[in-house]
Order: structure tokens, then sequence, then C-alpha cells
């Protein structure tokens, strides 16, 4: 497998609408443009699901208009990510089981933290992609893509993973084991997608997603303490 090629540095494309009588597209159209899921939501993740490198690569060039945006997809499917927690009980299962050894006191903080992450879930899943992306861009730094294609990247990967998610926490409640199907899943997905956009190395591939993952659990730690500190001033 060849290097990933230099993204054009300015396109020139010609879009031709087709207009066509109203019908219930309409009303059907607007709402999923009002949520950013309009057409190229389903076709997006599709792509990037079967052949991410094709799939970037074809955004990053003539074909991006098919495409929904990746930091829309971000904000969108995070916000979906924290309702579905509140939902299904995912995080409530989380606290439950780390509880158990607990005395009452760590068992109530416990409880105040995890009540943080489930109400800013989809602030801490955000504050991840920044890091993803700069670790990515390090790692390939011989590669042609720069910071913010990286973190176009990491969007579109994140979005597939999300949508996974939410598919694994509305499946929470049938079968206990789904997380961590999800969890092993998601990492497999990550490095393949990696390994195919960015060329041949399974092990910055491999590197890229453990120190993404630390990255991660990094921003998490920052992101609670400064959410706790809010919340024992009143600000929360």
């Amino acid at each position: 497998m060849q290097l990933p090629p230099v993204p054009p540095a300015e396109q020139r494309i010609v879009v031709e609408h087709q207009v066509k009588r109203l019908d219930w597209s309409l009303p059907v159209e607007a709402v999923l443009g009002a949520v950013s899921m309009e057409k190229g939501f389903g076709f997006t993740l599709w792509q990037f699901v079967r052949a991410p490198r094709r799939a970037f690569e074809a955004y990053l060039g003539a074909e991006r208009l098919r495409f929904s945006n990746p930091l829309k997809l971000v904000v969108l499917l995070t916000a979906l990510a924290t309702f579905v927690n509140y939902q299904s009980g995912a995080m409530d299962q989380m606290v439950a089981g780390m509880s158990a050894d607990m005395d009452a006191a760590t068992n109530g903080q416990s409880e105040a933290v995890f009540g943080l992450l489930q109400r800013n879930y989809n602030l801490i899943l955000m504050a991840s992609l920044p890091f993803m992306a700069l670790t990515t861009r390090l790692l390939y730094w011989k590669r042609a893509y720069n910071l913010i294609e990286h973190l176009a990247l990491n969007g579109f990967i994140f979005a597939v993973t999300t949508v996974a998610y939410l598919v694994a926490a509305l499946l929470v409640p049938v079968w206990g084991g789904v997380m961590t199907v999800y969890a092993i899943g998601s990492v497999i997905y990550q490095t393949w997608a990696y390994r195919r956009v960015m060329g041949p190395n399974w092990l910055i591939a491999v590197g890229a997603v453990i120190i993404g993952a630390v990255a991660y659990m990094l921003a998490t730690g920052f992101l609670v303490g400064v959410l706790i500190t809010l919340q024992q001033r009143g600000a929360l």
C-alpha cells in the first residue's frame, strides 16, 4: 500500500442541482438539516466503514460535497450519546459495578464523579478529539496531511465509533456484555482505519490508538477535575 498523496491545495467544483416538484421530502429535509443530518450522513458513515482511505481521499478531493462535515457529525453524535446515556442506564451499571467493594464515603464520591461524567459526556468526548488529532499528526509526521486534516480524519473515525456506541448502549438492558464487545470492536476499527488511511505500518497505527487513549484519559481526568471544582463552588 502506498503512502497517501498530498491533497490538492485548491479545487474548482461545478455543482449541478436537480429541482423536482415538492413532496414530503421537504419537511423531512428541514428536520434533518436542523440537526446536521442532511443528505450525506448515512453515505459518509458507510463509506468510512467500508473503505476509509478511499472515503477520506474523496472528501479531501472533488467529492467533498457528497460527505457530511466531520465536526458537525461529532457535535450531533456526542449530544445523542449523552442523551442515550441517560435513557439506557449504561453508566449507571458502571457505577453499580465499581461501587460494590467501596465503603459508603468512597461510593458517594464515585457516584458524584460518574454523575458529572453522565451529564457532561458530550464535553468529554469532544475534548478528546483534538488530542487524537495531535497524536496522529505527530506519529504520522511524514505523511501529507496537516493538523486540520488529521482533525477531520479523527472526526470521521469518531463518528463511526460513536454510532457503534449508541447501538451498544441501547442494547445494554438486553445484554450487559455488549459494551465489552463495543470497546474491542472500536479499538480494532480505529487501528484498521489508521492503517488503511495512513499507509503501511501496523505498529504506528497501534501506537496511535494507545497514545490517543492515554491522552483521552488525561483529558477526561482534567475535565472531570474542573467540573468537580466548579460543582463545589456552586457554579454547576
